[in-house]
């Protein structure tokens, strides 16, 4: 057989992700056709999903206690293997690095708060899922020396900070640590409330509370990165937020997602995790988001950006935009006028913002104008024809459907 193309491959990974959703359920017994389909599916399309999807250590899990695991063939248990220990790994790694910032927070009186999928790893949970990074909230009095803290054991900063956090400090052997300043999107200073109600979630470290650590993971995974919308990862982690909210605290949540300009897409979001922490059938909501994302990533890989939602993570977000609708394609334009915290990652513009800085401004914002409008041009056909082969598989998807129903 030929090289598969990118949508062949993200044809597959969908098959993948449907016996993934079917073992997230509450059902010993995993459907027939699913596993079929899903044993068909090629090796790339296996570590395709995989790598997206950052959920090996749980699909494996969830295999073995249907005790499935080895009737996958070997070609497929290799990649499915090789991830599970990749996460593991880094979630022994990440425990470390907490238990180590927790002594030192405590030693020098620094306020820490974990944020995201640092949380559950820093309570001691079980669950084990991909994890790229630490995010760490500091209040702006600490972060100097915090940062500084972490210098003295890094290999190397990262290029890029953004309106909530500084770059990210690279550290070996262990995960790279973003300190942020700001939960807050537009990089306005956190509210006072968040620190008031902020609980301890391991010896020196906090954590948001409950509701509001459920509410910025369905938020941020949903609003600020359009790309990972029903990231499976990310619909677990947030159902194992869920799983520590009352009823009235998850009634918050939904109040919130109703009133947002984004309210579509929160809402489908909680659905999917509420699903899965009330162990109950999981829908797929983001089937065609899904199905652009698998696509996107070999069709990047291909050209070479293995680490393709970090090197050309922005026109990631412009297909994904372009694909979702006008709301998310104006948060995109509005992104021009946040100022950046960092100095630019052009020399050429980083030196005139530091001889001149508000002709150094102006320049920033042409050149990421002009940066956006080039983006714009790559990625409006790229949207349009991924899309039109999603339509083209869900048509086909539905026609093999009422065959066999």
């Amino acid at each position: 057989m030929g090289e598969l193309t990118a949508i062949r491959v993200a044809a597959e990974a969908m098959a993948v992700r449907a016996l993934a959703i079917d073992i997230l359920g509450p059902q010993e017994e995993i459907d027939a056709a699913r596993w079929a389909r899903a044993v068909e599916a090629s090796p790339v399309a296996w570590d395709v999903f995989l790598r997206t999807e950052r959920c090996a250590a749980l699909v494996a899990a969830r295999l073995e206690r249907v005790d499935r695991l080895r009737d996958l063939p070997e070609e497929v248990r290799q990649p499915l293997a090789k991830h599970r220990r990749v996460e593991s790994l880094r979630a022994l790694r990440a425990r470390a690095q907490l238990d180590e910032i927790g002594t030192a927070a405590t030693e020098r009186g620094w306020r820490v708060l974990v944020l995201k999928g640092g949380v559950p790893l820093a309570r001691g949970s079980s669950l084990v899922l991909g994890l790229a990074d630490l995010d760490m909230l500091v209040p702006a009095g600490d972060m100097p020396a915090v940062i500084a803290w972490l210098r003295t054991r890094s290999a190397g900063e990262g290029r890029y900070a953004s309106t909530r956090h500084a770059a990210a400090q690279y550290i070996d052997g262990a995960m790279p640590v973003e300190v942020h300043h700001t939960t807050e999107a537009d990089g306005t200073p956190t509210p006072d409330h968040v620190w008031k109600r902020a609980v301890a979630v391991a010896p020196g470290l906090l954590g948001l509370e409950p509701v509001e650590h459920a509410w910025y993971l369905c938020y941020h995974a949903t609003a600020a990165h359009f790309n990972r919308r029903g990231r499976l990862r990310d619909v677990v982690l947030l159902s194992d937020g869920l799983g520590a909210c009352s009823l009235d605290e998850r009634a918050e949540i939904r109040r919130r997602t109703r009133a947002d300009r984004f309210a579509k897409p929160l809402g489908l979001y909680f659905d999917m995790a509420e699903a899965v922490a009330n162990e109950a059938p999981v829908v797929d909501a983001f089937q065609s988001v899904a199905f652009s994302r698998y696509a996107m990533y070999e069709i990047m890989r291909r050209a070479g950006r293995r680490r393709v939602f970090l090197e050309v993570h922005q026109l990631v977000q412009w297909v994904f935009a372009i694909q979702a609708g006008r709301e998310e394609r104006r948060s995109l334009w509005a992104r021009l006028l946040v100022p950046s915290t960092g100095p630019s990652a052009y020399r050429i513009v980083g030196s005139v913002e530091r001889l001149s800085p508000p002709i150094g401004m102006l320049w920033r914002r042409a050149v990421r104008l002009m940066h956006r409008a080039i983006l714009c041009l790559i990625a409006w056909p790229l949207a349009l024809w991924i899309g039109r082969a999603w339509r083209r598989f869900a048509r086909q998807a539905e026609g093999r459907l009422d065959r066999t129903g």
